[in-house]
């Protein structure tokens, strides 16, 4: 969760802890202890939750605790939902793939409004 720029634009690399942090701060989402005007600040505050989740799902081990990094999950949806469905004793279903097909269908997923 970090970024590397060097301003070449084939070289710019960002993860997730820059896109979250850029998106909380731009529309002012609110997180306990996070200054929104100070980027620095909340990206460290971002890498630190992240850090202590992932060491305390290792603690717990492999059978209590499966790390997704959301980066193998959009490069590699199908390997990764098996993974997380098998982890949790759940039939693979080819609709997980298609999850958004099922909003607010007759026996599918109920958004609150």
């Amino acid at each position: 969760m970090a970024t590397n720029w060097t301003g070449d634009d084939d070289d710019d690399v960002v993860t997730t802890g820059v896109v979250t942090v850029v998106t909380v701060t731009v529309t002012q989402v609110t997180i306990s202890g996070f200054d929104l005007s100070n980027f620095r600040s909340c990206l460290e505050k971002w890498n630190t939750a992240m850090e202590n989740m992932y060491y305390q799902c290792l603690r717990v081990g492999s059978t209590r605790c499966l790390p997704v990094f959301y980066e193998q999950l959009v490069l590699h949806p199908e390997p990764m939902l098996r993974n997380i469905l098998t982890f949790l004793d759940i039939t693979w279903d080819n609709s997980v793939l298609h999850h958004e097909e099922q909003i607010n269908k007759p026996g599918g997923i109920s958004l609150s409004k």
